[in-house]
């Protein structure tokens, strides 16, 4: 998988940093929004080649925290993308309030992101 090749070189050096950064971006430009745990496995890395604070632990640890999640989603594909979605709702009413978070929610569910059933039971109420 590509994606993992670009943490391993980030990782161990076998190409810059910013070299990484740059192929991350290029990928990020193209990706399939279809497509969250890859994208989210590339923000992180594009975030962490960016940042003149990271280390080398930082890039590991991250690394197998995407990898846990990709494993999960292999799993269950429907079910990580329902959490996920989950999630970003409960982000969202934490940061907007719970009028808004539950119209952010019924959009999901007009999109196809979602089902009404989908929902967490504190958003329905």
């Amino acid at each position: 998988m590509l994606v993992d090749r670009l943490w391993t070189e980030a990782i161990v050096g076998s190409a810059s940093t910013g070299d990484v950064h740059r192929r991350v971006e290029a990928l990020l430009n193209q990706v399939n929004a279809e497509s969250p745990v890859v994208n989210w496995g590339l923000t992180n890395l594009h975030h962490l080649t960016r940042s003149p604070d990271r280390t080398p632990d930082d890039l590991i640890q991250a690394r197998i925290a995407w990898r846990a999640e990709v494993e999960r989603y292999q799993d269950d594909p429907s079910a990580w993308i329902r959490h996920y979605f989950e999630d970003m709702i409960r982000d969202f009413i934490e940061s907007h309030g719970p009028e808004k978070g539950k119209a952010f929610a019924k959009k999901l569910v007009r999109a196809g992101y979602l089902r009404e059933r989908d929902l967490p039971a504190d958003v329905l109420d």
